[in-house]
Parts: C-alpha cells; structure tokens; sequence
C-alpha cells in the first residue's frame, strides 16, 4: 500500500494520519468531526449540526474539542467525555458572548434531540444572535482562487 501525503507550503509532504481522513473498511468521516451517534451507524442531519459545532468549536477556540492519539481514542472522547468549555481550552479568549458558547455546546450535545434538528434550524437560532456582533455583518471575501489559498502557483 502507498503511504500518502499532504503537500505544504515550502512543498514538503506530511504523512496523512488516521485522525484525519476517512479510511476504507471504517466509519464514515473524520474522527474529529465524528457525532457521537456515527461510532453506532446512524445518522441524520443533526449528525451534521455536530459537525458544523466541531468546526465552529474550533474557529472560536483554535482548538478541536477533543484530541486523541488514535482516531478511536478521539471517537471514544465524542462519545463519553462533556464537551469543555471554550476557557478551559482556550483561557486567553475573551469577549465570546455567552449565547455563542451555549449554542456551540448545543451543536456537540451527545444526544441529537437536544441539537438543532437540521442546518436551518441552526440558521434560525444564529440569525438570533447576530445583534451580540460588534456591527453590521459583513460577508467575507477572498481574492485567493482555491489552489492560491493551499499553496500551489497559479
């Protein structure tokens, strides 16, 4: 079997580990991203809703909920371990207002009937707390194209 990598930047190659990429004969997905429920098989769109709280844990944050040397170790985290709180990974982070957490922590609730159902329920329950912005939103724009913004010439 080839041993894959990922290209970088200074176009040296970093092994591919089996945290972060789906592997033949497992579980769908990455086990970073995994909702509780996927280490069973099921799934729905609020599989999906805990997902998009690993990401948005992590953009706030700069760190994943939960860490772990083998994908198993991380999944086992998913299932069993309460989600921490954004000081207890991140004590230097200020001025996340509390509505923002608490719906964060309601995207990585272990049990799916207590996530929003689907994506625009989500939607709904963020429009809610867009007043807590410091001003207007405004879309983010990009002038890299895609293979700009991974690092290749273009």
């Amino acid at each position: 079997m080839q041993d894959l990598t990922l290209p970088t930047r200074d176009g040296a190659s970093l092994p591919q580990s089996d945290l972060q990429m789906t592997q033949k004969g497992m579980i769908l997905g990455s086990a970073y991203y995994m909702a509780p429920e996927q280490a069973h098989g099921k799934g729905d769109p609020r599989t999906d809703v805990y997902a998009l709280g690993v990401i948005l844990f992590h953009m706030i944050t700069g760190k994943l909920p939960y860490e772990g040397a083998t994908s198993m170790e991380v999944i086992v985290k998913h299932h069993s371990k309460a989600v921490p709180a954004f000081a207890d990974v991140s004590p230097d982070l200020v001025g996340v207002p509390p509505e923002v957490e608490a719906l964060v922590q309601k995207c990585l609730s272990k049990r799916p009937d207590n996530r929003p159902q689907d994506m625009n329920a989500l939607l709904e329950e963020m429009r809610a707390l867009a007043h807590l912005a410091d001003g207007p939103m405004q879309p983010v724009t990009s002038t890299l194209t895609g293979m700009q913004a991974i690092g290749a010439e273009g």
